[in-house]
């Protein structure tokens, strides 16, 4: 299980351009049998990098309150920030 109490200024670095962004959705996709069905823009996970990286640990709930989004939405969102921070290792 990856460390949710690693800070996300890196990741916020990765994300340069909406051009980055796009490769890393593709190249850290969620293997989770729903996942594949809820849409996840750059930006709405550049948005997701920018609200969270000033916070100690990140949630999934931390996530779905402040984009206002659902759920399952939030989860993905999570686990592709889980997967860029441990692609940095």
């Amino acid at each position: 299980m990856p460390d949710p109490n690693t800070p996300l200024e890196k990741i916020a670095e990765m994300c340069n351009s909406m051009e980055e962004l796009r490769k890393l959705l593709k190249e850290y996709s969620v293997d989770k049998t729903n996942a594949d069905d809820i849409p996840i823009s750059p930006e709405l996970l550049q948005e997701a990098i920018s609200k969270t990286k000033h916070l100690k640990t990140v949630t999934r709930a931390d996530i779905q309150r402040l984009l206002d989004i659902g759920y399952p939405k939030a989860a993905k969102l999570y686990d592709l920030i889980i997967n860029l921070k441990n692609s940095e290792k």
